[in-house]
């Protein structure tokens, strides 16, 4: 069995896709019982993953192709890669893969976002391009992973994608997701400046993020004097920033933002955290609310999208379009310390049971299944 991942996607463009990416192809690695190829675009920015430590990987080999992911150049060359490498399976984790390709196509698909939030895809021509191409690789994909039974009921809903191409395999919480120390706690504090309790949001600041409302809902919640929100993760200019939002609603003195954060402070920056605030309206799976608890961080969510999937009862869950009512959630958790501590000992035993080495070896049966199917 010959098997080709795409592995383009680990670049800085897609950071959800690209975490998701790496930390399967770094797993496939080790759960695979012959070797398999990974695609990947070495002159595309990448200021997160070491694509030297994959390479470093038994069984895994390293592809290189200068393959930009929305050209028409770049999905001839990946066609012709995979003719090349006599691909019997192609993985994509993302939906636009090229006309032509040989193999058999298994294709991840996230969320419907861009369905669901007309800001996302603004002009007609967008929204009719999204559309046919999800259709179409929903058509031509042998099977579809989705990492959660929301994402699959979407595609079924919206897209009258065959349930029997679907299977679910949610994503893993990578290792290093661990309390931190309180070394590692203090070197985070002191780089960004963090003050000693803060409600805690990462993400970027996109409309379905909701972030408007979490700062409404940090004004209204009853909460100690000392405490401050802090916002952390790029910020996309063409919509209101952390700071705006806190300068609109009075708190220019009471919201921190960090803007995007280096990756390996995460796992300090969720333990130094009060509580884990994720507001989002619609989300595909939702791993920082995982990530939070791993950290052994309480965690606040919304009951929207796949999160109750994820965080399940090891977190409060509010009405995303209700500031008042994660108000609520705010002020019972800040003020409780108690709750803080049980939320934190459900949260890590929760995201225990999220691991990469399991959904790569699902990955790695699905792949068996195509090819002998």
């Amino acid at each position: 069995m010959r098997v080709v991942l795409d592995g383009r996607f680990i670049q800085d463009h897609f950071p959800g896709i690209a975490r998701y990416t790496y930390n399967l192809t770094r797993s496939l690695a080790a759960v695979a019982d012959h070797p398999f190829d990974v695609l990947v675009d070495p002159w595309t920015a990448n200021g997160r993953y070491d694509l030297a430590t994959l390479a470093s990987r038994p069984g895994l080999r390293l592809r290189p192709v200068a393959a930009p992911a929305f050209h028409p150049l770049g999905m001839l060359r990946i066609a012709l890669a995979l003719r090349d490498l006599g691909a019997e399976i192609y993985h994509s984790p993302y939906y636009f893969v090229p006309p032509w390709t040989p193999g058999r196509l298994v294709t991840t698909i996230f969320d419907v976002t861009s369905a669901r939030f007309a800001t996302f895809l603004p002009s007609r021509q967008a929204r009719i391009a999204y559309n046919l191409a999800t259709f179409w690789v929903l058509k031509r994909s042998y099977r579809v992973i989705v990492p959660s039974a929301n994402t699959g009921h979407d595609l079924v809903t919206l897209y009258r994608a065959a349930p029997s191409k679907l299977a679910k395999i949610p994503l893993g919480v990578d290792q290093r997701f661990n309390p931190a120390s309180p070394a590692a706690i203090e070197v985070v504090r002191h780089r960004y400046g963090l003050p000693a309790r803060f409600v805690l949001y990462v993400g970027i600041n996109k409309p379905h993020k909701n972030l408007r409302r979490l700062v409404e809902a940090f004004a209204e919640a009853e909460r100690p004097n000392d405490v401050v929100l802090v916002m952390a993760g790029r910020e996309d200019p063409r919509h209101p920033t952390g700071a705006a939002l806190a300068k609109a609603a009075g708190l220019a003195d009471r919201v921190l933002c960090l803007g995007d954060v280096a990756d390996p402070d995460l796992p300090a920056l969720y333990s130094a955290a009060t509580v884990f605030a994720f507001p989002s309206l619609y989300e595909g799976f939702g791993l920082p609310p995982l990530e939070a608890m791993a950290c052994g961080t309480p965690v606040i969510c919304s009951r929207a999208g796949s999160l109750p999937e994820v965080v399940g009862d090891a977190g409060l869950l509010f009405e995303p379009r209700d500031s008042s009512d994660l108000a609520r959630a705010l002020s019972a958790l800040l003020n409780d310390a108690a709750l803080r501590q049980q939320l934190a000992e459900a949260g890590r035993a929760r995201a225990r049971r999220f691991s990469w080495d399991a959904a790569a070896k699902a990955t790695w049966q699905i792949y068996l299944d195509v090819v002998r199917s």
